[in-house]
């Protein structure tokens, strides 16, 4: 669960809501509750903590057990996308009445997984509501409405004393004030095991001041196997921006018996994160208004005004001109050809005479350029500039694909090697465990040929005892 330190980290966390990257450290300890943020870009963070669990599984039996958690968080090519590696050291003891004890040890579970905010929410100020007190200070529901998050990762258990495979969860994040928030988180883990589990979460969180934080957490496990109810109690201190550290207790019940436990926890960063600047655009001023400026109305009613007046001298001219032309027409149609009136003058203007010269034709300006540029032999300095990028490009290009092939070889071979040496860490435990059984198979032979020794020394007594009555 994520521990929101101080007044400061919160106001951070709502003030730049658009981005995963916190100038103080955003742990997931001491709870199992996961945040929907992520570290921040370029930012590797190491969370270990240590839980000590103490519970009665009946009247004869008590059971302990020990484990280390460690995480590995590291943000990289958005502030949305995290990737997260779990590492789980696990001891258990069990102890029977009148019987020997039984305990066991393993790495598990192992897993991989991913994180992406899918949805961001910014919660709308009510500073606008400057005319009513009541709207300003009333409850402002958009806090309801989280920030959403996907998760997914695969499990590796290999004792199957936990659900395995892989898993998909939900995580939501609500920012209720300054100081307080809360977190929800609802998965399915084991998708394709034959013992897949629900786990439901949800956690609240205030910070008390600029270091300290406190939480309350909820825990709840379904599967056909085991039913798990907890609740978690605890405080973080936050001892640098990259610093933290932690205690908590919880209690609850698993298949009805309960439980009980303590855990102490460190979380750590390597902040590398580097802010990216967004250009914005200014906004172009506003056109102050012209006191001296006439108002629309009276200047439409000038500008129409004029209008009116241009439309009136052109119509009068068109319909002076149409009665003269048609007057002519009119006489022209009575009159011999020769006595014909001539049109009307228009002032047009006169055609210029064709002529038969041919212009030779003008070279451009593109063209004089590409000339010149030919001859100075920028052209062909350009060609050889853009031979030598694209030389470089294909060179670089071999280099990558070559340094891609090595990457791939070198983890092909730690993959060969990781694979030798589990074949070989299970070939040990299965002679181990072989040694072990005919150990115990030869302890009871031993016992059984001392306890027939005995019953038979006893029988030889008994005759003798009879024999001498």
């Amino acid at each position: 669960m994520t521990k929101i330190i101080g007044p400061l980290f919160l106001l951070i966390c709502v003030s730049t809501l658009r981005a995963q990257y916190t100038d103080v450290i955003n742990a997931n300890r001491p709870g199992f509750t996961e945040n929907a943020y992520g570290v921040g870009k370029d930012v590797f963070q190491v969370e270990d903590g240590l839980t000590f669990i103490y519970g009665y599984p009946d009247s004869n039996q008590v059971y302990t057990s020990f484990q280390n958690l460690l995480y590995l968080r590291h943000g990289f090519f958005s502030e949305r996308l995290e990737v997260n590696l779990q590492f789980q050291y696990n001891y258990r003891h069990l102890q029977t009445k009148n019987l020997s004890s039984v305990s066991s040890s393993a790495f598990e579970p192992l897993g991989i997984g991913a994180k992406y905010l899918i949805y961001d929410h910014t919660i709308k100020s009510k500073s606008h509501e400057i005319r009513s007190w009541k709207k300003r200070t009333s409850f402002n529901w958009s806090k309801l409405i989280p920030s959403v998050a996907i998760k997914t990762n695969y499990l590796l258990t290999p004792t199957n004393t936990e659900p395995d495979g892989f898993a998909a969860g939900l995580l939501l994040h609500n920012q209720m004030s300054t100081y307080w928030n809360i977190v929800t988180n609802v998965s399915y883990v084991g998708i394709d095991s034959k013992n897949p589990q629900i786990e439901a979460l949800i956690s609240s969180t205030y910070g008390i001041n600029d270091q300290w934080s406190s939480y309350l957490e909820s825990r709840n496990l379904f599967s056909d196997l085991q039913k798990t109810y907890e609740i978690g109690l605890g405080f973080a201190y936050l001892i640098n921006k990259d610093l933290q550290i932690d205690a908590s207790v919880r209690g609850g019940l698993v298949n009805s018996e309960p439980t009980a436990g303590i855990s102490t926890g460190i979380s750590w960063r390597l902040d590398r994160h580097k802010d990216q600047f967004v250009a914005v655009k200014p906004e172009k001023p506003k056109k102050e208004k012209d006191p001296n400026r006439a108002s629309f109305v009276s200047r439409a009613a000038s500008s129409t005004k004029e209008a009116v007046v241009v439309a009136g001298i052109y119509t009068g001219m068109f319909f002076s001109n149409l009665g003269t032309d048609i007057s002519i027409f009119v006489q022209n149609l009575f009159l011999k050809k020769e006595n014909h009136i001539p049109k009307r003058n228009r002032n047009r203007k006169p055609k210029k005479a064709k002529t038969k010269d041919v212009k030779k034709p003008v070279k451009g300006k593109r063209f004089e350029q590409e000339s010149k540029d030919y001859k100075s032999g920028k052209t062909a300095f350009e060609a050889a500039e853009k031979e030598r990028i694209a030389k470089e490009k294909a060179a670089k290009e071999a280099a990558e694909a070559q340094a891609k092939l090595d990457k791939q070889k070198a983890k092909e071979a730690r993959e060969a090697e990781k694979a030798a040496e589990k074949a070989a860490k299970k070939e040990r435990k299965a002679k181990e465990k072989a040694e072990k059984e005919a150990l115990e198979a030869q302890e009871i032979l031993e016992k059984q040929k001392e306890k027939e020794a005995k019953e038979a020394e006893k029988a030889a007594k008994k005759a003798a005892e009879e024999k001498e009555s």
